[in-house]
């Protein structure tokens, strides 16, 4: 339960507190909210965060090697309130990123490849919110690959389902939809346009059908 309500001496945000000692502090430094704080926070010089990164590195480090049990935070849950949760949502909107810190954060990430585990989990991840706030979800599809299916199952006597055939077939284990599905002889055909034909995307492909022929055998 809030007990104590001051406000930020910079953008004037209201601050709340429970702790009387916190805002009896608080109030004697005449702190910042957090966002203010981030913003005048002193820059240091290159060479000073060099010394304070070979200064905190391997051994020097208070939590090297204190993993699993050994750290301090094992066990610990820590329960945030619903209307903690509302406020630290309601601090975040209106926040956006700059062009520069975009580009920032998309360097972080390139090279980092990801594991098909988690593409795995991302892929799941967004057919459960497409689903959540579009309902039933179909990928986008071929024409041409529809009709090829046709004339295949038409020469080859067998049952072919594809978009325009009962719908793609979907192996929601996997979160893939396949281009064409023999039920009868359990056999997967995918129809590749042109940009199949690049060395990433083709890795992309080898990997999938690895992905489909291993859940088939389970």
């Amino acid at each position: 339960m809030v007990k104590f309500i001051r406000n930020c001496p910079i953008c004037d945000r209201v601050l709340e507190y429970t702790n009387e000692r916190a805002f009896f502090t608080a109030c004697t430094r005449n702190t910042n909210c957090k966002s203010c704080s981030g913003k005048i926070r002193p820059k240091i010089s290159e060479d000073t965060r060099l010394k304070l990164i070979e200064k905190n590195t391997g051994n020097n480090n208070p939590m090297f090697g204190r993993t699993g049990k050994s750290c301090p935070s094992f066990g610990r849950i820590k329960i945030v309130s619903p209307e903690t949760k509302s406020r630290m949502s309601l601090s975040h909107i209106g926040i956006t990123h700059t062009t520069d810190s975009k580009r920032k954060i998309a360097i972080t990430k390139l090279g980092k490849p990801r594991t098909p585990e988690t593409r795995h989990k991302i892929r799941m991840a967004k057919i459960k919110q497409l689903e959540f706030t579009h309902g039933q979800i179909s990928p986008a599809y071929n024409p041409t690959a529809c009709r090829y299916f046709d004339w295949l199952a038409e020469h080859t006597g067998t049952h072919i389902q594809h978009a325009e055939n009962g719908g793609e077939f979907y192996i929601k284990e996997l979160g893939y939809w396949v281009d064409d599905y023999d039920a009868e002889n359990n056999v997967v055909y995918e129809f590749d346009e042109r940009y199949h034909q690049s060395e990433r995307q083709h890795l992309r492909d080898i990997q999938r059908q690895a992905e489909i022929e291993h859940n088939a055998t389970m």
